[in-house]
């Protein structure tokens, strides 16, 4: 945690894929996603996170790539449970 009420997080993932199509064509991807944000509890039972996702598609077969470059905010809460 970076203070009481605000923490960091870090997601990401690597996908190696490789197939044959109908047609008998070669596939072969691979996509890469690293998303950093910051997450601040605005109360007891709700949240506000700020965010960055970058990700990228890569064709191994006819060397082709998509990027992409994401911001997102998102506010989240949770009904209370009574005890």
């Amino acid at each position: 945690a970076i203070t009481e009420r605000l923490r960091g997080a870090l997601a990401g993932y690597y996908v190696h894929t490789e197939s044959n199509d109908f047609l008998g064509g070669e596939r072969k991807r691979d996509l890469y996603r690293l998303s950093p944000s910051l997450v601040y509890q605005v109360g007891e039972n709700s949240l506000l996170e700020l965010g960055y996702t970058y990700s990228r598609r890569e064709n191994r077969v006819t060397n082709d790539s998509e990027d992409r470059n994401r911001v997102f905010l998102s506010f989240s809460y949770a009904l209370p449970i009574e005890k």
